[in-house]
C-alpha cells in the first residue's frame, strides 16, 4: 500500500538517493550492500595431526584433499 509517507521514500529513491537496489518498507529504505571483509595475515600453516576421515573419498576432491593430507601429514608413527 502507497501511503504518504512510502511515496517520499519513493521520490528520495528516484531522485538520487546513490542506491541502485532498494527495497521500500514500512520501517524505511532498505540498500543492498556487499563488502569484502579483509582476510587475516597469518604466517601459520595448518599441520594435520592425527587420522583424517575423508567423505567422498572416490571423487577428484576426495583425492585431492587425500593427497594434500598426506603430503604434510608428520611422518611420526608410534
Amino acid at each position: 500500500m502507497l501511503d504518504d509517507r512510502s511515496a517520499e521514500r519513493l521520490c528520495a529513491v528516484l531522485a538520487g538517493c546513490g542506491e541502485d537496489q532498494v527495497a521500500l518498507r514500512s520501517a524505511g529504505i532498505r540498500g543492498r550492500r556487499l563488502v569484502r571483509v579483509p582476510q587475516p595475515r597469518t604466517e601459520r600453516t595448518w599441520q594435520p595431526r592425527g587420522t583424517a576421515l575423508i567423505t567422498g573419498g572416490t571423487g577428484s576432491i576426495g583425492g585431492h584433499t587425500a593427497r594434500f593430507l598426506a603430503g604434510r601429514a608428520r611422518r611420526e608413527w608410534c
